[in-house]
């Protein structure tokens, strides 16, 4: 009984040596998290000001206040609501550098991707695949 209790006890021990190292690492990775209802729809109007509510298709939300990561859902583009123009222009109001700019065009409008993620620093670009 007493063996298995310290068998028991070095797992846990262990366990809470893992659980504490992830924790540390992830530390150093922004949290990505994607909101969704109104906590979004608040939101975008903020970085697409002609965003038709009614479309349904757009979204965007800031959700790291420190270094203001935005991430842009694309669904289904309607031309009544962003003309691709209105999309390329606040794709770079958004500070996207010069660089990436032609990267993130392309994939922001190839219906094979419907997330783009970006820094308004511009260095980085993160692309979800659908």
């Amino acid at each position: 009984m007493k063996k298995k209790f310290s068998v028991v006890f070095a797992a846990l021990a262990v366990l809470f040596v893992c659980v504490c190292v992830a924790g540390c690492k992830n530390d150093t990775v922004p949290h990505y998290v994607v909101y969704s209802g109104e906590n979004t729809v608040s939101t975008i109007k903020d970085y697409f000001p002609n965003f038709d509510l009614d479309d349904g298709y757009w979204w965007a939300t800031a959700f790291d206040d420190k270094n203001f990561d935005i991430i842009v859902t694309r669904g289904n583009l309607k031309t009544e609501s962003l003309t691709e123009v209105e999309i390329e222009n606040r794709i770079r109001d958004l500070g996207v550098g010069a660089a990436k700019f032609e990267k993130v065009k392309k994939i922001f409008f190839d219906p094979k991707y419907h997330c783009v993620l970006f820094h308004r620093t511009g260095n980085n670009v993160e692309i979800f695949a659908k």
